[in-house]
């Protein structure tokens, strides 16, 4: 009988987006179950509604036109969550085309062109010309108007109205499911009171209604204008809460309107906030959905009564995945240092033994936390890591353990630990059944590290390290002393061995990645990255939007830093070069006055030195020769020096008699 069937062809623009591959999907399964042997519904022949028609994905050429495209087809779907802008266009494609061949017009629109009008006014199909639509979604019913519009002879045209979509990936609502995954901001906004009614349709069940009108188009429909949504009328205070408390913090926070549409700056920021605040109220029992009584729903009740599953698909489409890490080894094998740096690569949550049981002797006081030894019990410090390991955030994205459990036994507390209370009364053991039953329905949180890192180091290495790390220390810690001693329980307890947490992982089959500490430093991030995320895709939001904008932030900061200290330390170098030049100089003019005085002080001391040859010359010599020059100039002899000398000879033979005349006999 599925072989009697008439085949049509589907031509879907854009069916490579969210909905057009639910619409494939379905047509395909549909199919499938025809080919399978199922009996398609029993034909009336004088009731042309009764006839079921076999629906295919048109194939067409990539080098076709739209228009060649349209005309091939027997089945024309405009999608008007893809694009209205693409809407627009195939209908005006569609209105030029003449046909000779009975065709099918189906525009898959949103309910909230009727988001305008009276809130607790509840609409029917029938009343489609009323409909007024919130502002973000006028061009929408302009598209509805011109597809009805757009009927003629061997042309039947469908308007079917869905309400909000959600469902394998959440792409309307994806924003909240992000937030909410991400648990940032913590308090899940709802805007404004939160008690508007926001009808809804599953993307998957909206395409089975799709495959539903295609294959047999209502003839005696009250309108061309038809209704898809669940049948739960969920306010978004109830969808925002439920979404938080499965997948968030469980916090909601009432966010004004008009800070709402200041906050969100992407270019669909008016429709998001549009679906969020807007109320329909429909008469789901009198509308053409309501026909479909063996309709196989994905999530008739709605979002809010299903979601969890919702959350399930919500992870498999995003392809969300935690990865659960735990750093062990011994004391100063820099297992933190380790931990801070994975953590921050893959911006997963850090869980450090020391802040963890810090905040919970804060929120729970001391004496609950520790004994009188200023220590935690095992069951005690087992019960509060494990509630850390469970939060949602963590169950979201996964870890990073850092140095706990520090042993095997404190790894099978954590890990394997009966957090059931102790026997007690009658009603005590009846509260445990019902703890039991429900905690039954929940589905199971892994909290088993998936990746185990051990820090490897010899105990001359770790104290190395603490050495270098002194100005960091924490006195009677991490300190020198405090690492001999840490150093020291850690051998005498063999957790090195078959009683430390490596062996414990190893037991459970989780691949353990040695790393000496010392290579930590040399080991780069694409290695670290490679064993954590085991060669899998690996996709978590990070980095967000805000946090590439601080990271650009940051790095622009240090860049200007960097430059700013370069030029300081160019304007230093050029300083330094002025003040030696300065020096320099400075030297040299000392110097060259030190010589020009030292000169000077020798030809002071030279001349006084002089002084007595000086005057000796002056007064015995320098008179005679002066007057033997005088009468060598009067008599110009041929020979001056030989007469120069006879002058002086006789000068002083003169002198020598006037001497002896003068001296007392």
């Amino acid at each position: 009988m599925a072989e009697s069937m008439p085949v049509w062809k589907v031509f879907i623009h854009g069916a490579h987006g969210y909905l057009g591959r639910h619409l494939v999907a379905a047509m395909d399964a549909r199919r499938q179950a025809w080919d399978g042997g199922a009996e398609p519904p029993a034909v009336d022949e004088e009731d042309p509604s009764t006839v079921t028609r076999r629906l295919v994905v048109l194939d067409a050429a990539p080098d076709q036109t739209l228009e060649q495209k349209i005309a091939s087809a027997d089945v024309i779907v405009v999608d008007v969550f893809e694009s209205v802008d693409d809407a627009l266009a195939l209908i005006k494609a569609v209105r030029s085309l003449n046909f000779t061949t009975p065709k099918t017009l189906i525009c898959v629109s949103t309910i909230l062109t009727w988001a305008g009008g009276a809130p607790d006014q509840e609409i029917s199909e029938g009343s489609y010309r009323a409909r007024n639509p919130a502002a973000a979604f006028v061009r929408h019913k302009l598209v509805e108007t011109l597809a009805i519009n757009s009927s003629r002879e061997y042309l039947s045209t469908f308007v079917l109205c869905a309400g909000v979509l959600y469902g394998d990936g959440e792409e309307p609502l994806h924003p909240v499911f992000r937030q909410a995954w991400l648990c940032s901001p913590p308090a899940l906004p709802v805007v404004g009171a939160g008690t508007n009614v926001i009808p809804t349709i599953h993307v998957a069940d909206l395409a089975k209604l799709f495959v539903r009108l295609a294959e047999r188009p209502p003839v005696a429909a009250p309108s061309n204008f038809l209704v898809a949504v669940d049948k739960a009328r969920d306010t978004q205070q109830a969808i925002v809460a439920a979404i938080s408390n499965a997948l968030g913090t469980g916090q909601t926070a009432t966010l004004d309107v008009g800070a709402a549409a200041l906050d969100d700056t992407r270019p669909d920021a008016a429709e998001r906030l549009a679906i969020m605040t807007s109320q329909v109220l429909v008469k789901r029992e009198a509308s053409w959905v309501a026909s479909f009584e063996d309709l196989e729903w994905r999530s008739e009740l709605g979002l809010v009564a299903n979601v969890q599953s919702i959350i399930d698909e919500f992870v498999q489409a995003r392809a969300l995945r935690p990865i659960r890490l735990a750093i062990c080894g011994p004391p100063g094998s820099a297992k933190s240092t380790v931990a801070k740096r994975v953590a921050d690569l893959l911006y997963l949550p850090l869980i450090n033994i020391r802040d963890v049981m810090a905040r919970a002797k804060e929120r729970m006081g001391a004496e609950l936390v520790v004994g009188k030894d200023g220590k935690a019990a095992l069951p005690v410090a087992a019960g509060i890591v494990r509630q850390e390991l469970v939060r949602n955030e963590v169950r979201n994205k996964g870890y990073v353990l850092d140095g706990y459990p520090r042993s095997a036994e404190e790894a099978v507390a954590l890990f394997e630990g009966d957090s059931k209370p102790a026997d007690g009364d009658d009603a005590d053991k009846a509260e445990e059944a019902d703890d039991e039953e429900a905690a039954a329905k929940k589905p199971k949180i892994a909290i088993m590290p998936e990746r185990v890192i051990c820090m490897v180091a010899t105990e001359q290495a770790a104290m190395a390290r603490v050495k270098e790390n002194i100005g960091t220390a924490i006195a009677g810690h991490s300190d020198e002393k405090g690492q001999a001693r840490r150093w020291a329980a850690w051998t005498k307890a063999g957790l090195g061995g078959d009683s430390g947490p490596r062996k414990y992982y190893t037991d459970k089959g989780i691949d353990v990645y040695d790393l000496d500490g010392g290579a930590s430093r040399t080991t780069t991030d694409e290695t670290l990255l490679l064993y954590v995320q085991g060669g899998a895709p690996f996709f978590n939001y990070h980095p967000t939007e805000e946090e590439i904008a601080e990271r650009d932030r940051l790095a622009k900061e240090a860049e200007e830093k960097a430059r700013l200290e370069e030029e300081a330390r160019e304007r230093e170098r050029r300083e330094q070069a002025e003040q030696e030049a300065k020096r320099r100089a400075q030297k040299e003019a000392e110097y060259a006055a030190q010589m020009a005085e030292l000169a000077i002080k020798e030809r002071q001391a030279v001349e006084e030195r002089a002084r007595p040859l000086r005057d000796y010359l002056n007064e015995k010599v320098l008179p005679y020769v002066t007057e033997g020059l005088y009468e060598m100039a009067k008599v110009q002899p041929e020979d001056p020096v030989d007469f120069l000398a006879e002058y002086l000879f006789r000068c002083s033979t003169n002198r020598a008699a006037q001497v002896q005349s003068t001296t007392p006999s």
